[in-house]
Formats: C-alpha cells, sequence, structure tokens
C-alpha cells in the first residue's frame, strides 16, 4: 500500500510540475504575442502618420505648382496623392495580424532640434545623401523624451518611405531607447 500512495504520490507531483511548466510556458508565448500585436499597432499608427505628412506635402507641392502657373510635373504629384490616399485607406483599415513588421534598425542615434513629428532623426552614417530618418511615433507618444543632441543606442523601424528627390528617406518609429 505505502509503494502504491508513494508512486501516486510521485506521478502527481510529475503531474504539477508539467501542468505548471506548460502554463507558464503559455503565459511567456501570449505575453511574446501581446507585446508584438502593441509594436506592431504602434508601427502602423505611425505608418499612417507618416502618410498624412506625406499627403500634405504633396498637396503644398501641389497648390505651390498651381498657383506659380507650373503644370510640369502636376500629373504625376495628382498620381502620388492617388497612391498616398490609398496607402492611408489600406494602413487604416489592416488587420493587425497582416502588418509584417519592418526590418528592426539598432543604431546609435540624436535629434538635433527639439523633437516632434517629422524631426530627423540623426546616425553616426549619415551623409549629405542620406539615409534620412524623420520621426513618425516614438515609445509612449512622447517625443520630448528625446533630449537634443544627446546620444542614443537607439532601437526603431522604417514604417514608410519619405518622398525626397531620390535620396534614402524614411519614416520611423522609435521603439526602445537608451542613452
Amino acid at each position: 500500500m505505502k509503494k502504491y500512495l508513494c508512486g501516486a504520490w510521485i506521478g502527481l507531483v510529475a503531474c504539477m510540475v508539467i501542468l505548471f511548466s506548460t502554463v507558464s510556458c503559455l503565459a511567456q508565448d501570449a505575453a511574446r504575442v501581446t507585446e508584438e500585436t502593441e509594436l506592431k499597432q504602434a508601427c502602423m499608427a505611425a505608418a499612417v502618420t507618416a502618410i498624412q505628412t506625406e499627403i500634405s506635402r504633396h498637396e503644398k507641392w501641389l497648390a505651390f505648382r498651381n498657383q506659380q502657373g507650373d503644370s510640369q510635373g502636376v500629373k504625376e504629384l495628382e498620381d502620388s496623392l492617388a497612391l498616398l490616399r490609398a496607402d492611408l485607406e489600406k494602413y487604416r483599415h489592416m488587420d493587425v495580424a497582416a502588418y509584417v513588421l519592418p526590418e528592426k534598425v539598432v543604431t546609435p542615434a540624436w535629434v538635433e532640434n527639439l523633437a516632434a513629428e517629422d524631426t530627423l532623426l540623426h546616425i553616426d552614417m549619415m551623409t549629405k545623401s542620406g539615409p534620412f530618418y524623420h520621426l513618425a511615433g516614438v515609445t509612449g507618444g512622447d517625443y520630448t523624451v528625446l533630449q537634443v543632441n544627446t546620444r542614443y543606442n537607439m532601437t526603431f523601424y522604417r514604417v514608410y518611405p519619405r518622398s525626397y528627390w531620390n535620396m534614402n528617406s524614411d519614416y520611423i518609429y522609435v521603439a526602445a531607447m537608451e542613452k
């Protein structure tokens, strides 16, 4: 009888250990999924901000051309605006699960002016030809956490291309930074 109870007790303890470790793994997986979902949502929101900024820039260019009576390039600007508006609708209605996170970039970076939407982010390898990274979102939503001329080890995602001649330029979402 003692052997039976001892065996049953060992079996029960083994089952409990397996159960608790499974629950722990599931909880970790759920936390990882939630963290990734939140990052995707933040990147998507930054992409919407970026597209709205691009639409505004294109509308100003178009208005300037029309005001000057310069019809050269108007068709291209109108076509670009149509594509931007279509992208805006796409991102506004996209399911988070369908969004693919862009490549993560980790690099030293800083701002030279008070940080806000569309502020230029400087990196070590930036030249007069780029790459140019403009803020479209920052973790927590508060751009002022980026102090002027303070170098951070920054993690960001390029969420949308920025129209800037033929130079490498993107809007980014800053996911993490540390001094």
